[in-house]
């Protein structure tokens, strides 16, 4: 690839490498943490300059979890060890790959450990409504993605959605596959939110798996969008 000259004078190179894995560590569960990357023998960490939503945006996607809530900086999940494998990220959000945004090259840097990079992907994603804001719920448990059954469910469960998502306010609760039925597992049944819960699995409901349902019944939303 070329290099791109910043009005800075400083050089950017987008660059794919294709021995490339990609993990987070030090964040609790398996939708947050610091963002590690694997590139020829060993793992190491991001440098937080220039890091944003869009780059944890492509993190989130490239490790097939739902879309990122945050980008922590100031190494928010602790201090990684070893080599700093990437700098100024710059991605535009729709990149397959964390390396194939631009950067400043493969351990290329200025930083210390106290600058790792991290990020919070949700656990929950919107598909098949046609843009961002309105899709068919779908829960990831660590391993899959799932459906919702539509028993019970109504605009307080979709308020928590859209919050979850950073979507705004919710509009509809919608039944029936209205986007279309999802396949695999349907990881929650008779959901009941107050409206006020900070994540969909946190509301009362059967139990993760446990339904009596089929993907006919597969629970929807439509959002506002995000405030700007």
């Amino acid at each position: 690839m070329g290099e791109l000259v910043r009005s800075s004078g400083e050089m950017m190179n987008e660059v794919v490498v294709s021995l490339t894995d990609i993990r987070l560590v030090d964040g609790g569960n398996s939708f947050e943490g610091r963002v590690e990357v694997y590139i020829g023998t060993e793992w190491g960490t991001i440098c937080d300059y220039r890091w944003d939503i869009n780059d944890a945006q492509v993190v989130c996607r490239q490790l097939g979890l739902g879309p990122a809530i945050e980008a922590p900086r100031q190494a928010h999940f602790g201090q990684g060890t070893g080599q700093i494998m990437l700098s100024g990220v710059q991605c535009l959000g729709n990149e397959i790959s964390i390396t194939s945004c631009r950067h400043r090259g493969i351990k290329i840097h200025s930083c210390g450990h106290y600058q790792d990079a991290g990020v919070i992907c949700s656990e929950i994603r919107l598909v098949d409504g046609g843009n961002s804001i309105k899709g068919r719920v779908e829960v990831y448990n660590g391993t899959e993605w799932g459906t919702i059954c539509d028993d019970g469910w109504d605009i307080n469960d979709a308020q928590v959605v859209c919050r979850q998502l950073g979507l705004g306010q919710a509009l509809q609760a919608l039944g029936q596959a209205h986007f279309g039925q999802g396949t695999g597992v349907i990881m929650l049944d008779n959901v009941q939110c107050l409206g006020n819960e900070t994540s969909i699995t946190s509301c009362l409901q059967n139990g993760i798996g446990t339904h009596y349902c089929g993907h006919s019944e597969d629970a929807s939303v439509i959002c506002a969008g995000k405030v700007i």
